[in-house]
């Protein structure tokens, strides 16, 4: 019998002040790693999307995205917004 897996992507917000939120809620870094985690297991299609605030540091970002890959997560990209004025 065949399966349908779904492609499952998390969005996740990285705020100036550091918070986290996945879609628009907010989330500790520890249960979202968690989460992502148990979710690439079961799916793999599972990515994952970070978006950060504006000038925040991006060594930060680099952080959170290696906490990902070392939870096993190798899916996943930055989002970015059409800037211009």
């Amino acid at each position: 019998s065949a399966q349908t897996q779904m492609n499952v992507t998390y969005l996740v917000t990285l705020k100036k002040d550091g918070t986290l939120y996945l879609e628009d809620k907010p989330i500790e870094e520890k249960a979202l790693i968690q989460q992502a985690k148990q979710e690439s297991r079961a799916n793999s299609h599972f990515a994952v999307v970070v978006r950060a605030d504006e000038g925040i540091d991006y060594g930060r970002v680099v952080d959170l995205l290696d906490h990902f890959r070392s939870a096993g997560i190798s899916r996943f990209g930055l989002a970015a917004d059409a800037g211009g004025e």
